[in-house]
C-alpha cells in the first residue's frame, strides 16, 4: 500500500512538475525566443560609431537617428527613416521630432543577446531614447510622460494628435 501511494505522490509530483514547466515556458515564450534565437554578426545597437548627442532607435528596423540637428542654419539634419518627423532650429539649437503612435514590433535578429536584453527590460515600445557615447554598453530608456537629460541635453516628450513630440534643447 505504501509503495502504491510513493508511486502516485511520484507521479503527482512528475505531472505537477510537466505542467508548470509547459506554463513557465509559455508566460515567457517570448524571452525564451528572443534569447535562442541567433545573434546577428553585426548588432544594430552596439556595434555602432559613438554618439555624443541622444538618439532615437526603433526597435522594429533597428534604425538609429540622431536627436540633434547639424550647426548648420536653417538646415535639419534628422534622418527620416525611422518613421518620425524633425525639424531644427540651429540658431535656438532647439529641435522638435514626432514619432508616431504605433504598435511595437521587436525585430529579434537584428541584436545580439545582450542588446536583446536591454531592450526586453522595459514595456515593449516601439521606440527607445538612446545614449551611444559607450555604444558596446547602450543606455536605452523607454519614452514616458516626463522630462529626461540625456548626454547634455533635455527632451521633453508631449503626447500630441500625430503621435509623441519630443523637443530637444541644451540643458541647463
Amino acid at each position: 500500500m505504501t509503495r502504491t501511494k510513493h508511486s502516485l505522490c511520484k507521479l503527482s509530483l512528475g505531472i505537477l512538475l510537466l505542467f508548470l514547466s509547459l506554463f513557465l515556458f509559455w508566460a515567457f515564450k517570448d524571452e525564451a525566443r528572443a534569447m535562442l534565437t541567433e545573434p546577428p554578426q553585426v548588432c544594430a545597437l552596439c556595434d555602432q560609431e559613438p554618439q555624443d548627442v541622444p538618439c532615437l532607435l526603433n526597435i522594429s528596423t533597428g534604425d538609429i537617428g540622431k536627436l540633434v540637428g547639424t550647426a548648420v542654419p536653417g538646415k535639419f539634419q534628422y534622418i527620416g527613416v525611422l518613421g518620425a518627423m524633425g525639424e531644427w532650429d540651429s540658431d535656438t539649437q532647439t529641435g522638435k521630432v514626432t514619432i508616431p503612435d504605433e504598435k511595437a514590433h521587436f525585430t529579434v535578429p537584428l541584436f545580439c543577446r545582450f542588446c536583446r536584453w536591454t531592450i526586453m527590460k522595459n514595456p515593449a515600445q516601439l521606440y527607445y531614447l538612446a545614449d551611444l557615447s559607450e555604444p558596446q554598453t547602450p543606455l536605452l530608456y523607454p519614452i514616458e510622460d516626463q522630462p529626461m537629460t540625456i548626454l547634455g541635453w533635455s527632451i521633453c516628450p508631449e503626447e500630441t494628435s500625430g503621435g509623441t513630440t519630443l523637443t530637444i534643447t541644451p540643458a541647463e
